[in-house]
Protein backbone atom coordinates (compact mmCIF):
# COMPACT_ATOMS: atom_id res chain seq x y z
CA UNK A 1 0.00 0.00 0.00
CA UNK A 2 2.83 2.44 1.02
CA UNK A 3 4.09 1.80 -2.57
CA UNK A 4 0.94 3.01 -4.63
CA UNK A 5 0.27 5.98 -2.05
CA UNK A 6 3.61 7.02 -3.35
CA UNK A 7 3.19 7.09 -7.01
CA UNK A 8 -0.01 9.55 -6.60
CA UNK A 9 1.73 11.59 -4.10
CA UNK A 10 5.12 12.11 -6.62
CA UNK A 11 2.37 12.71 -9.63
CA UNK A 12 0.66 15.16 -7.46
CA UNK A 13 4.21 17.13 -6.24
CA UNK A 14 5.31 17.07 -9.91
CA UNK A 15 1.96 18.40 -11.28
CA UNK A 16 2.54 21.46 -8.69
CA UNK A 17 6.04 21.71 -10.02
CA UNK A 18 4.40 22.56 -13.72
CA UNK A 19 1.50 23.99 -12.67
CA UNK A 20 4.34 26.66 -10.83
CA UNK A 21 6.11 27.18 -14.00
CA UNK A 22 2.84 27.34 -16.00
CA UNK A 23 1.43 29.98 -14.05
CA UNK A 24 4.88 32.19 -13.90
CA UNK A 25 4.29 32.83 -17.75
CA UNK A 26 1.53 34.79 -19.28
CA UNK A 27 -1.52 32.95 -21.38
CA UNK A 28 -3.69 34.46 -23.77
CA UNK A 29 -6.92 34.43 -23.42
CA UNK A 30 -8.49 31.63 -26.05
CA UNK A 31 -10.36 29.08 -25.73
CA UNK A 32 -7.86 26.17 -25.61
CA UNK A 33 -6.06 28.20 -22.49
CA UNK A 34 -9.08 28.02 -20.70
CA UNK A 35 -10.06 24.47 -20.90
CA UNK A 36 -5.86 23.64 -20.48
CA UNK A 37 -6.49 25.30 -17.08
CA UNK A 38 -9.91 23.33 -16.26
CA UNK A 39 -7.56 20.36 -17.66
CA UNK A 40 -4.98 21.12 -14.77
CA UNK A 41 -7.89 22.01 -12.45
CA UNK A 42 -9.20 17.97 -12.84
CA UNK A 43 -5.98 17.02 -13.13
CA UNK A 44 -4.94 17.71 -9.27
CA UNK A 45 -8.73 16.73 -8.16
CA UNK A 46 -7.63 13.25 -9.69
CA UNK A 47 -4.34 13.07 -8.07
CA UNK A 48 -5.45 14.17 -4.79
CA UNK A 49 -8.58 11.64 -4.54
CA UNK A 50 -6.26 9.12 -6.42
CA UNK A 51 -4.80 9.33 -2.33
CA UNK A 52 -7.24 10.03 -0.80
CA UNK A 53 -8.91 6.71 -2.13
CA UNK A 54 -6.46 4.53 -1.09
CA UNK A 55 -7.31 5.59 2.10
CA UNK A 56 -10.41 5.57 2.16
CA UNK A 57 -10.80 2.04 0.69
CA UNK A 58 -8.12 0.11 2.63
CA UNK A 59 -9.86 1.57 6.03
CA UNK A 60 -13.26 0.78 5.39
CA UNK A 61 -13.82 -0.53 8.94
CA UNK A 62 -12.80 3.01 10.57
CA UNK A 63 -13.51 5.55 7.43
CA UNK A 64 -17.62 5.76 7.06
CA UNK A 65 -19.64 4.18 4.06
CA UNK A 66 -20.67 7.53 2.54
CA UNK A 67 -17.41 9.33 2.92
CA UNK A 68 -15.45 6.22 1.05
CA UNK A 69 -18.43 6.26 -1.54
CA UNK A 70 -17.89 10.39 -1.79
CA UNK A 71 -14.47 9.84 -2.69
CA UNK A 72 -14.48 7.33 -5.03
CA UNK A 73 -17.35 9.09 -6.83
CA UNK A 74 -15.16 12.34 -7.08
CA UNK A 75 -12.45 10.27 -8.11
CA UNK A 76 -14.32 8.46 -10.90
CA UNK A 77 -15.41 11.72 -11.96
CA UNK A 78 -11.69 13.16 -12.13
CA UNK A 79 -11.10 10.51 -14.71
CA UNK A 80 -13.92 11.06 -16.49
CA UNK A 81 -13.56 14.93 -16.49
CA UNK A 82 -10.29 14.80 -17.78
CA UNK A 83 -10.79 12.47 -20.81
CA UNK A 84 -13.97 14.61 -21.24
CA UNK A 85 -11.75 18.18 -21.15
CA UNK A 86 -8.84 16.49 -23.41
CA UNK A 87 -11.21 15.69 -26.40
CA UNK A 88 -13.14 19.54 -25.65
CA UNK A 89 -9.45 20.63 -25.97
CA UNK A 90 -8.60 19.08 -29.18
CA UNK A 91 -12.02 20.18 -30.34
CA UNK A 92 -11.37 23.82 -29.47
CA UNK A 93 -7.73 23.77 -31.90
CA UNK A 94 -10.83 22.71 -34.77
CA UNK A 95 -12.96 25.71 -34.00
CA UNK A 96 -10.90 28.28 -35.96
CA UNK A 97 -11.69 26.52 -38.95
CA UNK A 98 -14.93 24.36 -38.22
CA UNK A 99 -18.28 25.57 -36.84
CA UNK A 100 -19.77 22.69 -34.85
CA UNK A 101 -23.29 22.86 -34.36
CA UNK A 102 -25.21 23.06 -31.33
CA UNK A 103 -27.06 19.41 -32.05
CA UNK A 104 -23.12 17.93 -32.84
CA UNK A 105 -22.46 19.43 -29.53
CA UNK A 106 -24.29 18.00 -27.49
CA UNK A 107 -23.84 14.81 -28.79
CA UNK A 108 -20.60 15.15 -28.24
CA UNK A 109 -21.45 15.53 -24.08
CA UNK A 110 -23.48 12.83 -24.43
CA UNK A 111 -21.52 10.12 -23.14
CA UNK A 112 -20.29 12.28 -19.90
CA UNK A 113 -23.81 13.06 -19.27
CA UNK A 114 -25.01 9.09 -19.03
CA UNK A 115 -21.13 8.09 -17.39
CA UNK A 116 -21.91 10.98 -14.86
CA UNK A 117 -25.19 9.58 -14.26
CA UNK A 118 -23.93 6.08 -13.90
CA UNK A 119 -21.13 7.03 -11.51
CA UNK A 120 -23.39 8.94 -9.07
CA UNK A 121 -26.56 5.92 -9.71
CA UNK A 122 -24.74 2.60 -9.74
CA UNK A 123 -23.40 0.38 -6.86
CA UNK A 124 -19.92 0.01 -6.77
CA UNK A 125 -18.02 -2.98 -5.62
CA UNK A 126 -14.81 -2.95 -3.08
CA UNK A 127 -12.34 -5.85 -4.06
CA UNK A 128 -9.66 -6.84 -1.18
CA UNK A 129 -6.21 -7.74 -3.91
CA UNK A 130 -3.11 -8.63 -2.62
CA UNK A 131 -1.72 -5.26 -2.36
CA UNK A 132 -4.38 -3.65 -1.98
CA UNK A 133 -8.10 -3.09 -1.67
CA UNK A 134 -10.01 -1.26 -5.05
CA UNK A 135 -13.30 -0.16 -6.02
CA UNK A 136 -15.11 -2.20 -9.14
CA UNK A 137 -18.21 -3.03 -10.28
CA UNK A 138 -20.84 -0.44 -12.57
CA UNK A 139 -19.96 2.67 -11.79
CA UNK A 140 -16.19 2.03 -12.56
CA UNK A 141 -17.66 0.08 -16.26
CA UNK A 142 -19.68 3.37 -16.37
CA UNK A 143 -16.58 5.75 -16.88
CA UNK A 144 -14.69 2.92 -19.29
CA UNK A 145 -17.71 3.50 -21.31
CA UNK A 146 -17.40 7.13 -22.01
CA UNK A 147 -13.44 6.99 -22.03
CA UNK A 148 -13.63 5.15 -24.96
CA UNK A 149 -15.76 6.83 -27.04
CA UNK A 150 -14.02 9.98 -26.05
CA UNK A 151 -10.94 8.58 -27.07
CA UNK A 152 -12.05 6.84 -30.67
CA UNK A 153 -13.59 10.68 -31.51
CA UNK A 154 -10.11 12.55 -30.12
CA UNK A 155 -8.41 9.77 -32.67
CA UNK A 156 -11.13 10.18 -35.60
CA UNK A 157 -11.11 13.89 -35.44
CA UNK A 158 -7.16 14.71 -35.32
CA UNK A 159 -6.65 11.97 -38.15
CA UNK A 160 -9.52 13.35 -40.62
CA UNK A 161 -8.91 16.91 -39.87
CA UNK A 162 -5.01 16.51 -39.81
CA UNK A 163 -3.91 19.15 -41.87
CA UNK A 164 -6.01 22.02 -40.71
CA UNK A 165 -4.20 21.64 -37.33
CA UNK A 166 -0.97 22.97 -36.20
CA UNK A 167 1.61 20.05 -36.72
CA UNK A 168 2.80 20.37 -32.92
CA UNK A 169 -0.65 20.33 -31.54
CA UNK A 170 -2.08 17.63 -33.39
CA UNK A 171 1.08 15.56 -32.88
CA UNK A 172 0.62 16.17 -28.72
CA UNK A 173 -2.91 14.98 -28.81
CA UNK A 174 -3.07 12.14 -30.87
CA UNK A 175 -0.13 10.79 -28.47
CA UNK A 176 -2.12 11.38 -25.75
CA UNK A 177 -4.59 8.71 -27.44
CA UNK A 178 -2.70 5.37 -27.31
CA UNK A 179 -0.86 6.46 -24.17
CA UNK A 180 -4.10 6.56 -22.20
CA UNK A 181 -5.17 3.42 -23.81
CA UNK A 182 -2.09 1.66 -22.61
CA UNK A 183 -3.05 2.95 -19.34
CA UNK A 184 -6.77 2.16 -19.14
CA UNK A 185 -5.87 -1.65 -20.43
CA UNK A 186 -3.60 -1.70 -17.69
CA UNK A 187 -5.65 -0.35 -15.37
CA UNK A 188 -8.61 -3.26 -16.01
CA UNK A 189 -6.59 -6.17 -16.32
CA UNK A 190 -4.60 -4.99 -12.96
CA UNK A 191 -7.20 -3.02 -11.26
CA UNK A 192 -4.43 -2.89 -8.14
CA UNK A 193 -1.84 -0.50 -10.13
CA UNK A 194 -3.58 2.27 -10.03
CA UNK A 195 -2.00 4.15 -12.84
CA UNK A 196 -4.06 7.01 -14.14
CA UNK A 197 -2.85 9.37 -12.36
CA UNK A 198 0.63 8.36 -14.43
CA UNK A 199 -0.90 8.76 -17.40
CA UNK A 200 -2.73 12.11 -16.38
CA UNK A 201 0.71 13.48 -15.63
CA UNK A 202 2.66 12.62 -18.72
CA UNK A 203 -0.25 13.82 -20.47
CA UNK A 204 -0.04 17.34 -18.81
CA UNK A 205 3.56 17.52 -19.16
CA UNK A 206 3.71 16.63 -22.55
CA UNK A 207 0.84 19.86 -23.63
CA UNK A 208 3.02 22.35 -21.51
CA UNK A 209 5.83 21.35 -23.30
CA UNK A 210 4.25 21.50 -26.88
CA UNK A 211 0.53 23.06 -27.09
CA UNK A 212 0.95 25.16 -23.95
CA UNK A 213 4.44 26.79 -24.66
CA UNK A 214 3.92 31.06 -24.61
CA UNK A 215 7.06 31.86 -25.93
CA UNK A 216 4.85 32.01 -29.48
CA UNK A 217 2.30 34.13 -28.60
CA UNK A 218 4.69 36.60 -26.27
CA UNK A 219 6.95 39.69 -27.88
CA UNK A 220 10.07 38.81 -28.01
CA UNK A 221 11.53 42.46 -26.58
CA UNK A 222 8.66 43.52 -24.52
CA UNK A 223 6.11 42.22 -22.33
CA UNK A 224 3.47 42.15 -24.58
CA UNK A 225 1.76 39.75 -26.27
CA UNK A 226 2.62 39.28 -29.88
CA UNK A 227 0.68 40.24 -32.82
CA UNK A 228 0.86 36.54 -33.93
CA UNK A 229 -1.53 36.36 -30.06
CA UNK A 230 -3.35 39.12 -31.35
CA UNK A 231 -4.78 37.25 -34.47
CA UNK A 232 -5.09 33.73 -32.47
CA UNK A 233 -7.88 35.86 -30.30
CA UNK A 234 -9.69 37.16 -32.64
CA UNK A 235 -10.60 33.55 -34.67
CA UNK A 236 -12.09 32.85 -32.05
CA UNK A 237 -14.43 36.15 -32.08
CA UNK A 238 -18.06 35.18 -33.44
CA UNK A 239 -18.12 39.09 -35.49
CA UNK A 240 -21.50 38.46 -36.61
CA UNK A 241 -22.70 38.24 -33.17
CA UNK A 242 -19.89 39.52 -30.80
CA UNK A 243 -19.71 43.71 -30.89
CA UNK A 244 -15.91 43.87 -30.62
CA UNK A 245 -14.54 47.01 -29.38
CA UNK A 246 -10.95 47.30 -30.06
CA UNK A 247 -8.39 50.34 -28.75
CA UNK A 248 -5.41 51.01 -30.49
CA UNK A 249 -2.39 53.05 -29.31
CA UNK A 250 0.49 54.02 -31.53
CA UNK A 251 3.54 55.95 -30.27
CA UNK A 252 6.21 57.37 -32.32
CA UNK A 253 9.18 59.56 -30.55
CA UNK A 254 9.71 63.01 -31.92
CA UNK A 255 13.52 63.02 -32.24
CA UNK A 256 14.40 60.34 -34.79
CA UNK A 257 16.84 58.67 -32.65
CA UNK A 258 17.62 54.84 -32.61
CA UNK A 259 17.12 54.17 -29.14
CA UNK A 260 15.55 50.77 -29.02
CA UNK A 261 15.82 50.60 -25.29
CA UNK A 262 13.56 53.62 -24.66
CA UNK A 263 11.42 51.87 -27.30
CA UNK A 264 10.94 48.69 -25.18
CA UNK A 265 10.56 50.77 -21.80
CA UNK A 266 7.61 52.35 -23.82
CA UNK A 267 5.92 49.86 -24.76
CA UNK A 268 6.37 47.78 -21.44
CA UNK A 269 4.67 51.25 -19.57
CA UNK A 270 2.36 51.19 -21.52
CA UNK A 271 1.55 47.72 -20.93
CA UNK A 272 1.72 48.75 -17.20
CA UNK A 273 -1.04 50.89 -17.76
CA UNK A 274 -3.36 48.51 -19.46
CA UNK A 275 -3.02 45.66 -17.16
CA UNK A 276 -3.99 47.85 -14.26
CA UNK A 277 -7.42 47.46 -16.17
CA UNK A 278 -6.93 43.86 -15.79
CA UNK A 279 -6.89 43.60 -19.94
CA UNK A 280 -4.63 42.20 -22.09
CA UNK A 281 -2.04 43.81 -24.41
CA UNK A 282 -0.74 43.37 -27.66
CA UNK A 283 2.17 44.55 -29.85
CA UNK A 284 1.20 45.13 -33.20
CA UNK A 285 3.88 46.48 -35.96
CA UNK A 286 6.53 48.32 -34.24
CA UNK A 287 4.99 51.28 -31.82
CA UNK A 288 1.66 50.10 -32.22
CA UNK A 289 -0.59 48.55 -28.52
CA UNK A 290 -3.75 47.07 -28.87
CA UNK A 291 -6.39 45.54 -26.38
CA UNK A 292 -9.89 44.82 -26.40
CA UNK A 293 -12.37 46.32 -24.49
CA UNK A 294 -16.13 45.82 -23.30
CA UNK A 295 -17.44 49.15 -24.18
CA UNK A 296 -16.90 52.24 -26.85
CA UNK A 297 -17.09 54.75 -23.50
CA UNK A 298 -15.00 52.97 -21.38
CA UNK A 299 -12.27 51.96 -24.22
CA UNK A 300 -12.06 55.87 -24.63
CA UNK A 301 -11.78 56.78 -20.87
CA UNK A 302 -9.12 54.30 -20.52
CA UNK A 303 -6.77 55.61 -23.58
CA UNK A 304 -6.93 59.07 -22.37
CA UNK A 305 -5.71 58.25 -19.15
CA UNK A 306 -2.74 56.04 -21.03
CA UNK A 307 -1.99 58.33 -23.16
CA UNK A 308 -1.85 60.86 -20.74
CA UNK A 309 0.03 58.76 -17.84
CA UNK A 310 3.14 58.05 -20.19
CA UNK A 311 3.13 61.24 -22.44
CA UNK A 312 3.52 62.97 -19.09
CA UNK A 313 6.38 60.76 -17.92
CA UNK A 314 8.68 60.94 -20.91
CA UNK A 315 7.17 64.05 -21.96
CA UNK A 316 5.14 65.77 -24.72
CA UNK A 317 8.46 67.08 -26.66
CA UNK A 318 9.90 63.71 -26.61
CA UNK A 319 7.02 60.82 -27.22
CA UNK A 320 3.80 61.62 -29.12
CA UNK A 321 0.55 59.02 -28.85
CA UNK A 322 -2.24 58.87 -31.22
CA UNK A 323 -5.48 56.83 -29.92
CA UNK A 324 -8.19 55.13 -31.94
CA UNK A 325 -10.96 53.15 -30.89
CA UNK A 326 -12.46 50.51 -33.43
CA UNK A 327 -16.13 49.45 -33.35
CA UNK A 328 -18.41 47.35 -35.61
CA UNK A 329 -17.98 48.77 -38.61
CA UNK A 330 -14.03 48.64 -38.94
CA UNK A 331 -13.97 44.61 -36.80
CA UNK A 332 -16.11 43.08 -39.39
CA UNK A 333 -13.70 40.55 -40.06
CA UNK A 334 -10.65 39.47 -38.57
CA UNK A 335 -8.92 40.48 -41.96
CA UNK A 336 -10.97 43.57 -41.65
CA UNK A 337 -9.83 44.51 -38.18
CA UNK A 338 -5.62 43.76 -38.25
CA UNK A 339 -6.04 45.85 -41.53
CA UNK A 340 -7.65 48.99 -40.01
CA UNK A 341 -5.03 48.39 -36.99
CA UNK A 342 -2.01 48.07 -39.23
CA UNK A 343 -2.66 50.69 -41.30
CA UNK A 344 -3.56 53.14 -38.52
CA UNK A 345 -0.62 52.31 -37.11
CA UNK A 346 1.19 52.95 -40.46
CA UNK A 347 -0.03 56.18 -40.99
CA UNK A 348 0.72 57.34 -37.34
CA UNK A 349 4.09 56.63 -37.49
CA UNK A 350 4.90 58.16 -40.66
CA UNK A 351 3.02 60.98 -39.85
CA UNK A 352 4.31 61.45 -36.33
CA UNK A 353 7.90 60.96 -37.33
CA UNK A 354 7.67 63.87 -39.76
CA UNK A 355 5.43 66.27 -37.71
CA UNK A 356 6.22 68.62 -34.83
CA UNK A 357 3.65 67.62 -31.86
CA UNK A 358 3.44 71.06 -29.82
CA UNK A 359 2.84 73.59 -33.59
CA UNK A 360 1.73 70.49 -35.65
CA UNK A 361 3.68 71.80 -38.60
CA UNK A 362 6.85 69.69 -40.26
CA UNK A 363 9.41 69.03 -38.26
CA UNK A 364 13.35 68.59 -38.49
CA UNK A 365 12.96 64.90 -39.77
CA UNK A 366 10.68 66.28 -43.08
CA UNK A 367 13.26 69.01 -43.60
CA UNK A 368 15.52 66.37 -44.13
CA UNK A 369 13.95 64.66 -46.23
CA UNK A 370 12.50 67.41 -48.43
CA UNK A 371 15.79 68.89 -48.56
CA UNK A 372 17.50 65.69 -50.09
CA UNK A 373 14.17 65.56 -52.67
CA UNK A 374 14.74 68.90 -53.77
CA UNK A 375 18.17 70.40 -53.00
CA UNK A 376 19.00 70.07 -57.30
CA UNK A 377 16.24 71.72 -58.02
CA UNK A 378 15.83 75.67 -59.32
CA UNK A 379 14.14 78.64 -58.03
CA UNK A 380 13.22 76.92 -54.53
CA UNK A 381 14.23 79.10 -51.39
CA UNK A 382 15.26 77.45 -48.25
CA UNK A 383 14.66 80.24 -45.66
CA UNK A 384 15.44 79.90 -41.58
CA UNK A 385 13.39 81.94 -39.15
CA UNK A 386 14.89 82.54 -35.36
CA UNK A 387 11.94 83.51 -33.05
CA UNK A 388 12.87 86.40 -30.68
CA UNK A 389 12.86 86.38 -26.94
CA UNK A 390 11.18 82.93 -26.27
CA UNK A 391 13.24 82.31 -23.37
CA UNK A 392 12.48 85.76 -22.25
CA UNK A 393 8.39 84.65 -22.29
CA UNK A 394 8.71 81.52 -20.86
CA UNK A 395 10.95 82.81 -18.07
CA UNK A 396 8.95 85.82 -17.03
CA UNK A 397 5.00 84.94 -17.96
CA UNK A 398 5.53 80.84 -18.48
CA UNK A 399 5.84 78.16 -20.89
CA UNK A 400 1.94 78.05 -21.73
CA UNK A 401 2.75 81.43 -22.98
CA UNK A 402 6.04 80.22 -25.08
CA UNK A 403 4.26 77.16 -26.45
CA UNK A 404 1.60 79.71 -27.51
CA UNK A 405 3.99 82.01 -28.86
CA UNK A 406 5.69 78.89 -30.93
CA UNK A 407 2.54 77.52 -32.17
CA UNK A 408 1.27 81.23 -33.04
CA UNK A 409 4.11 81.54 -35.31
CA UNK A 410 4.37 78.37 -36.56
CA UNK A 411 0.66 79.22 -38.32
CA UNK A 412 1.61 82.23 -40.05
CA UNK A 413 4.92 80.94 -41.66
CA UNK A 414 2.53 77.80 -42.74
CA UNK A 415 -0.04 80.00 -43.97
CA UNK A 416 2.80 82.41 -45.24
CA UNK A 417 4.23 79.45 -47.39
CA UNK A 418 0.47 78.57 -48.82
CA UNK A 419 0.41 75.93 -51.32
CA UNK A 420 3.84 76.97 -53.11
CA UNK A 421 6.06 76.18 -49.49
CA UNK A 422 6.69 73.97 -46.70
CA UNK A 423 7.07 75.28 -43.25
CA UNK A 424 9.43 72.96 -40.59
CA UNK A 425 10.35 73.68 -37.49
CA UNK A 426 13.78 72.61 -36.52
CA UNK A 427 13.57 72.37 -32.97
CA UNK A 428 13.80 74.78 -30.06
CA UNK A 429 12.65 78.65 -31.52
CA UNK A 430 14.41 77.88 -34.62
CA UNK A 431 11.81 77.43 -37.68
CA UNK A 432 12.60 76.64 -41.91
CA UNK A 433 10.63 77.08 -44.79
CA UNK A 434 10.71 75.73 -48.46
CA UNK A 435 9.61 77.88 -50.95
CA UNK A 436 9.01 78.04 -54.48
CA UNK A 437 8.02 81.52 -55.53
CA UNK A 438 9.41 84.54 -55.19
CA UNK A 439 11.31 85.06 -51.67
CA UNK A 440 11.15 88.90 -51.29
CA UNK A 441 7.23 88.08 -51.49
CA UNK A 442 7.27 85.67 -48.98
CA UNK A 443 8.96 87.94 -46.37
CA UNK A 444 7.07 90.51 -46.95
CA UNK A 445 3.70 88.54 -46.52
CA UNK A 446 4.98 86.81 -43.35
CA UNK A 447 5.75 90.44 -42.19
CA UNK A 448 2.39 91.67 -42.80
CA UNK A 449 0.57 88.65 -41.00
CA UNK A 450 2.47 89.30 -38.31
CA UNK A 451 1.62 92.76 -37.58
CA UNK A 452 -1.97 91.75 -38.02
CA UNK A 453 -1.46 89.15 -35.83
CA UNK A 454 0.44 90.93 -32.50
CA UNK A 455 -2.67 93.68 -32.97
CA UNK A 456 -4.61 91.02 -30.81
CA UNK A 457 -2.05 89.03 -29.28
CA UNK A 458 -1.30 89.46 -25.69
CA UNK A 459 2.46 88.33 -26.65
CA UNK A 460 3.83 89.90 -30.21
CA UNK A 461 6.14 87.67 -31.99
CA UNK A 462 9.39 89.03 -32.79
CA UNK A 463 11.45 87.07 -35.34
CA UNK A 464 14.77 87.09 -37.33
CA UNK A 465 14.98 85.55 -41.23
CA UNK A 466 17.00 85.05 -43.74
CA UNK A 467 17.28 82.67 -47.40
CA UNK A 468 18.88 81.36 -49.91
CA UNK A 469 18.62 79.49 -53.09
CA UNK A 470 18.82 75.79 -52.28
CA UNK A 471 21.10 75.45 -55.75
CA UNK A 472 23.70 77.02 -54.03
CA UNK A 473 25.99 74.62 -52.08
CA UNK A 474 26.15 76.57 -49.16
CA UNK A 475 23.00 77.82 -48.89
CA UNK A 476 22.24 77.20 -45.28
CA UNK A 477 25.42 79.49 -44.46
CA UNK A 478 24.00 81.85 -46.79
CA UNK A 479 20.52 82.40 -44.84
CA UNK A 480 22.43 81.98 -41.54
CA UNK A 481 24.68 84.85 -41.90
CA UNK A 482 21.37 86.67 -43.32
CA UNK A 483 19.64 86.08 -40.63
CA UNK A 484 22.14 87.07 -38.11
CA UNK A 485 21.68 90.28 -39.84
CA UNK A 486 18.05 90.65 -39.65
CA UNK A 487 17.95 89.86 -35.76
CA UNK A 488 21.13 92.34 -34.85
CA UNK A 489 19.46 95.03 -37.20
CA UNK A 490 16.07 94.74 -35.00
CA UNK A 491 17.54 94.90 -31.83
CA UNK A 492 18.97 98.04 -33.33
CA UNK A 493 15.92 99.54 -33.85
CA UNK A 494 13.91 98.45 -30.88
CA UNK A 495 12.46 100.86 -28.36
CA UNK A 496 14.94 102.30 -25.91
CA UNK A 497 17.99 101.76 -28.01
Amino acid sequence: MLVLVKTPAACLLIMIYMIGFYYRKPHIPIRSTKIFQGLIAVAVFNSSFDLITICTVNNRDVVPDSLNLAAHIIYLMSILGFVYLLFVYMRSYLETNLRFSKAVRILHSLPFMVSTVGIFLLPITYVHGKATDYSLGPKAYALYGSLVIYLILILYYCLRYWKIMDEDKRLAIVLAVPLYVVTALIQMLIPETLVVVVCSTLILLGLILSNENTEKYVDEKTTLFNQYSFEKVLEEVDFEKQKLVIAVLCFCKTENTLDWKQDVQILNDIHKEIKQYHLYGYRVGESGVVFISSGEEKAQAMLEKIQGNVENKYGKDTINIETKILTKDATVTKYSCMRNIIVFCSEVGSRLAYIDYLTNIYNRNALERDLDKQQEQADIYYFIADLNDLKLVNDTIGHSAGDKLLQGFARLLADAAGEDGRAYRQGGDEFAVLYNKNAVDFVQDLERRCKEYNQSSAVPVSYAIGYCLLEKEDFRDVADQMMYEDKRRKKQHRPGR
